[in-house]
C-alpha cells in the first residue's frame, strides 16, 4: 500500500492518492483518490514538555479528546529548536473516555527522554500513562518497548517487572551506554510508604552487531545525526590483555614494570623461574590490592639485587588512581 500526499494542504482540501499492488506479481488492486482537509481539534490539556539531553529538540505531551472518527488519545509533539518547526513525528497513543477523563483530574501520566544512542542513533521516550509504561523511538516514531502480548517488533517488557502505579513518575538515567528508568511518586507528601522502583537496561549485544545496526542507520535515507558523539550513550570496551574490564591505569603500570623486568634481564640474566612467577603475581595483584587503599605505598616487590630504576619504579609509592 502506497499514500501519496500533496506536499502542501490547502485549508478547503486537498487530493491523497491510495494505491495497492500485489507484492509478488506488482499487479494494480486499488487505486483511491481521497478529499482530505485539515480540521481544528483543540488540546485538553498540555501534560508535560521536556526538551531532550543534546538540546536539540522540545517534546510536548498532549492530551487531546475524541473527534469525529477518532477517540481519545495522547500525542507526543516534537518541535526543532535549530529550525524552529514541528519534525515530522507520529507518536499516538489511544485512551478510552474514562483514561481521557483521568488524566485531566489526576496526574497520571508523565515521561522522559533518554540520551541518543550510539548504535541506533535515535533518543527514546519512555513514559507512563495510566500505569502502562511504553518506550518509543524518537527517530522512526514506532513503539520499541511494551509489557502487552501483542505481536510487535520490540523489547516485550515482563509485567512483573513493569508494573507502575499511575502516579509514578518518570527519570530517565543514561550512562555508559545504557540506561536506566526510575520511577517514583511525583509527591512525597501523604504517602506512608515511598516507593521508588528502577528498571536497569542492558544492552547484550555483541560489538559486531552493534556495528552492522550503526551501519544500516547511516544508509538511511535523510537520517539525521542528533547529537556529537561525546554526547552519545556510548559503551566503551578496553580490549587490553583479552580483558575488557581492564583499568586502564593499573594496566599501563603493570606494561612499564614488565617492561623494565625484561631491561633488566636483557643485562643481569633470566630471573629465576620461581621468582619470574613471584614477580608476575605481584603486578597483577598488587596495584589492585593498593588502589583500593587509594595512595597506599606499595612495599618492595622485588629483591635488593636490582637498584637504579627498577628499584625506584618497584619500591615507590603508587600513583593516584583516579
Amino acid at each position: 500500500t502506497y499514500l501519496y500526499s500533496p506536499k502542501t494542504v490547502e485549508e478547503s482540501g486537498s487530493l491523497f492518492y491510495i494505491v495497492q499492488r500485489n507484492m509478488n506479481t506488482g499487479k494494480l488492486i486499488t487505486f483511491l483518490a481521497r478529499h482530505y482537509r485539515p480540521v481544528l481539534n483543540k488540546v485538553s490539556r498540555l501534560i508535560s514538555c521536556k526538551q531532550t539531553p543534546s538540546g536539540g529538540e522540545l517534546v510536548f505531551m498532549l492530551l487531546f479528546p475524541s473527534y469525529d472518527i477518532k477517540g481519545p488519545h495522547i500525542t507526543f509533539v516534537s518541535v526543532d529548536l535549530h529550525k524552529f518547526k514541528i519534525m515530522d513525528l507520529n507518536i499516538t497513543v489511544e485512551l478510552s473516555e474514562d483514561q481521557h477523563q483521568q488524566c485531566i483530574d489526576d496526574d497520571v501520566c508523565s515521561f522522559d527522554i533518554s540520551r541518543v544512542h550510539d548504535a541506533t542513533g535515535a533518543d527514546y521516550i519512555l513514559c507512563n500513562i495510566n500505569g502502562l509504561f511504553m518506550g518509543y523511538s524518537l527517530n522512526t516514531g514506532s513503539l520499541i518497548m511494551s509489557p502487552t502480548n501483542e505481536d510487535f517488533v520490540g523489547l516485550k517488557l515482563d509485567p512483573r517487572y513493569s508494573t507502575m502505579t499511575p502516579a509514578s513518575h518518570i527519570v530517565v538515567a543514561s550512562f555508559r551506554g545504557q540506561f536506566m528508568v526510575i520511577q517514583c511518586p511525583k509527591k512525597f507528601q501523604n504517602v506512608k510508604q515511598p516507593r521508588i522502583g528502577i528498571l536497569n537496561f542492558l544492552d547484550k549485544n555483541s560489538p559486531e552487531n552493534r556495528t552492522e545496526v550503526w551501519k544500516s542507520f547511516n544508509t538511511w535515507d535523510n537520517h539525521h545525526v542528533k547529537a556529537p558523539v561525546e554526547q552519545t550513550g556510548r559503551r566503551t570496551q578496553w580490549l587490553m590483555d583479552g580483558d575488557e574490564n581492564c583499568h586502564t591505569v593499573l594496566y599501563l603500570r603493570q606494561l612499564v614494570l614488565q617492561l623494565i623486568d625484561d631491561a633488566i634481564q636483557h643485562v643481569d640474566g633470566d630471573f629465576p623461574p620461581d621468582v619470574a612467577e613471584k614477580y608476575t603475581k605481584q603486578d597483577r595483584i598488587q596495584p589492585f590490592s593498593t588502589a583500593e587503599l587509594r595512595g597506599a605505598t606499595i612495599p618492595p616487590s622485588r629483591g635488593s639485587q636490582h637498584q637504579g630504576l627498577a628499584g625506584a619504579a618497584r619500591e615507590g609509592t603508587n600513583p593516584p588512581i583516579p
